[in-house]
């Protein structure tokens, strides 16, 4: 198994619609509502995959820590979408409207006040990206933006690289 972490992280805020988060200090990223409508957040993340070209993918799991959760109840989906266009981690803000495929690759549960690691396999993401049938441009997380239910994942800003997002491969070699 290896190992690949983002290249890119980030997030965008609809109530701070020009704002660029890239010199922020926060060690997480954020996703979902937080107390109003106009207050959601979303996360992006891109791997570079340049040296898998040639590896023969067996499966690749995104491994994040979530850091905070503040679902009042229930359960909520988090979508995965593929970005369709190139973007700028040092410019990016909500207000760009960033191109996003129009159905999430996959959706992964978070329930009511559970923090700790979480596993999504994205392995047919990686493949494509991989055999050049979707171009990477990165991911775009996007949580319940209807109530507030805001998420955090811990970014590369934290101390602790263990709770960085990343890609474990699992290759055929």
């Amino acid at each position: 198994m290896s190992e690949l972490y983002p290249c890119k992280n980030i997030n965008i805020s609809q109530y701070y619609g020009n704002k660029n988060y890239y010199l922020s200090k926060d060690k997480a990223l954020f996703i979902g509502q937080y107390k109003n409508e106009k207050d959601r957040y979303r996360a992006l993340l891109k791997f570079d995959l340049e040296d898998w070209r040639n590896e023969e993918i067996i499966a690749a799991y995104l491994m994040m820590n979530i850091c905070r959760n503040e679902l009042d109840s229930g359960i909520v989906q988090v979508a995965i979408h593929r970005i369709l266009m190139e973007w700028d981690e040092q410019m990016i803000c909500w207000n760009d409207q960033i191109s996003i495929g129009e159905v999430p690759e996959v959706t992964f549960p978070v329930v009511t006040g559970w923090t700790g690691l979480i596993m999504v396999d994205i392995s047919l993401l990686v493949k494509r990206w991989i055999d050049h049938t979707y171009i990477n441009h990165g991911i775009l997380l996007i949580g319940n933006e209807y109530s507030n239910s805001l998420l955090a994942i811990s970014n590369h800003k934290n101390e602790d690289k263990k709770t960085w997002p990343v890609i474990t491969m699992v290759t055929n070699y």
